[in-house]
């Protein structure tokens, strides 16, 4: 999928398409592989978890820190 269309399903839908990446903010797409950063607190949506891309050395950086 292309970024337009991303875009335009989350408009449609107005909830993301796709797990974003909570340091580049790009999609986590493909076979969904991520880090998963500090757990959500009760009472926040699912979408509220945090998520870094496994194959991205800047983004697993981040994940870290987090």
């Amino acid at each position: 999928m292309t970024p337009e269309e991303i875009a335009e399903l989350e408009a449609t839908f107005e909830a993301p398409a796709f797990w974003r990446c909570a340091h580049c903010r790009e999609p986590i797409t493909g076979t969904g592989h991520t880090w998963t950063g500090p757990l959500r607190k009760p009472g926040e949506s699912i979408w509220d978890q945090k998520r870094y891309h496994l194959g991205r050395p800047d983004c697993q950086a981040a994940c870290a820190t987090a």
